[in-house]
């Protein structure tokens, strides 16, 4: 029954696939750091409300538990109070390089975000080595391509729609 009801929606226009969501780019720049005694480091992206309420964690690089504390704004801000908002989207510490992230728009129980302001925020930390946190203010929905670039253990944040 409930193959011929998706078969009925399908044909009808009702069912869109996840492929013709929304998808939305965001790059993240780790630089490298002429240093024998380099250490690839945690880093944390999500996306929060202009009051800082966790919408979605986009990605979450780390090796070890006891350690992503030193990630202190994700930690207060995000997994202290929901240790699951990164399930699926964690992986292991990144070298240097320009990472290309993808999110969906979607907030972490699958609802599309509500028209207002957001902020994209990463934060890096990298053992002997600095700590950079910050957030990106954009308008949502999105329009145009938003971009911040700094100096510290990374070097461009930026977000764009690629629908």
């Amino acid at each position: 029954m409930l193959r011929n009801s998706l078969f009925l929606a399908i044909l009808a226009g009702l069912y869109l696939p996840a492929s013709n969501a929304e998808q939305y780019q965001i790059t993240l720049e780790l630089p490298s750091f002429d240093t024998g005694d380099y250490e690839r480091p945690y880093t944390a992206v999500w996306v929060a409300s202009a009051k800082n309420k966790p919408q979605r964690v986009v990605q979450l690089w780390y090796e070890d538990d006891r350690w992503l504390k030193d990630l202190k704004y994700f930690w207060r801000r995000v997994l202290r109070k929901n240790e699951q908002a990164a399930d699926g989207v964690t992986g292991a510490t990144k070298g240097p390089g320009l990472y290309q992230l993808q999110w969906d728009g979607l907030d972490h129980e699958a609802n599309a975000l509500a028209n207002g302001q957001y902020k994209l925020c990463a934060e890096v930390a990298r053992e002997h080595g600095g700590h950079n946190a910050k957030c990106l203010k954009f308008d949502w929905p999105l329009i145009d391509k938003v971009e911040l670039k700094l100096e510290g253990e990374f070097t461009t944040l930026s977000i764009e729609s690629k629908s």
